[in-house]
């Protein structure tokens, strides 16, 4: 790890807080990326022998953030199913990723299925009533959500990601590193299916296989309620391999000298969003403003070797 020297200006003599606080500082500008003000970082000391950067995000990290998934439909060229954004110029590099294509239509979750939805802001799905105040609890977050909320819509987008790039100034065999597949948490949902994860990740409470065919008893509400998901955000059975736990695949591959090689992937994220009583879906969708995110790495794949000669 490349250790950094910190110089402190110190004409004067200061007592051991103004001269710690000037030190943590220092400290803090030298390990800021280029580029990011500093209001974006949150710092704290944790110890006393020492200083420890939080983890989790500031409210203006969490706005940049949405504000650059707001924007990448802008920034990306268009997404293109037959290629990613090609290399055709030796000294320009295309960008990280295209911008999303939806896929379907967006599915709307109406207040009838709102007991679907694990929803954190009315977390009274599955809520113990172990006492009079637990059940109260659970009623009144049940009714501020059919108050507030009018339903909730389910996206579906794809697009193509720059996984890996390299070049060697010789004739070079490597392996490339190919990861598939979403990655799951097998604390609570390690007993589900493959789709039953996807959709306990995403929030959604659909208790059977989405990839099945359309019910043939139509008065069976939960299998009508899977049929009318999947045939909406048109999931289909080759999808499955999607939504299945991370696999990952090294290939050997023999490299040209001098030559750019771009490794792309086709991306899917599920987003889910909450649509209040006041809100237009085209607003929210629009704005980003998603509860949760499913993404996960599809098996198409695509690799442009590039002559920079």
């Amino acid at each position: 790890m490349k250790q950094t020297r910190l110089l402190v200006n110190n004409p004067r003599e200061l007592d051991y807080d103004q001269a710690r606080a000037i030190y943590a500082s220092a400290l803090a500008a030298a390990a800021r990326p280029r580029g990011i003000p500093a209001r974006l970082l949150r710092r704290k000391m944790l110890m006393p022998n020492g200083w420890q950067r939080e983890d989790h995000k500031s409210v203006d990290e969490s706005r940049l953030s949405r504000r650059k998934l707001l924007e990448a439909d802008e920034l990306y060229p268009a997404f293109n199913l037959a290629h990613p954004p090609l290399m055709t110029d030796p000294n320009v590099f295309p960008p990280e990723r295209s911008a999303s294509a939806r896929i379907g239509q967006p599915f709307r979750i109406q207040q009838k299925d709102f007991f679907r939805v694990h929803d954190q802001q009315y977390p009274w799905v599955g809520m113990r009533h172990a006492s009079p105040s637990q059940w109260q609890r659970g009623k009144d977050l049940q009714e501020a959500q059919k108050r507030e909320v009018d339903h909730y819509v389910v996206i579906r987008e794809q697009y193509w990601a720059l996984f890996d790039r390299r070049m060697y100034g010789a004739e070079t065999v490597a392996k490339v590193t190919i990861e598939q597949g979403t990655t799951y948490s097998h604390k609570e949902v390690h007993h589900e299916s493959t789709t039953s994860r996807f959709a306990v990740t995403l929030g959604l409470d659909l208790a059977g296989n989405i990839f099945r065919a359309a019910p043939e008893v139509k008065s069976n509400l939960s299998s009508k309620f899977h049929y009318e998901f999947s045939h909406t955000l048109e999931f289909t059975e080759t999808d499955e391999m999607t939504y299945r736990e991370t696999e990952t695949h090294s290939i050997e591959t023999k490299f040209v000298p001098d030559t750019q090689y771009l490794y792309w992937q086709i991306c899917n994220e599920v987003l889910l969003y909450r649509i209040t009583q006041q809100q237009a879906d085209s607003e929210v969708i629009a704005s980003r403003a998603f509860i949760n995110r499913v993404v996960s790495r599809t098996g198409k794949f695509y690799v442009q070797p590039f002559a920079m000669g």
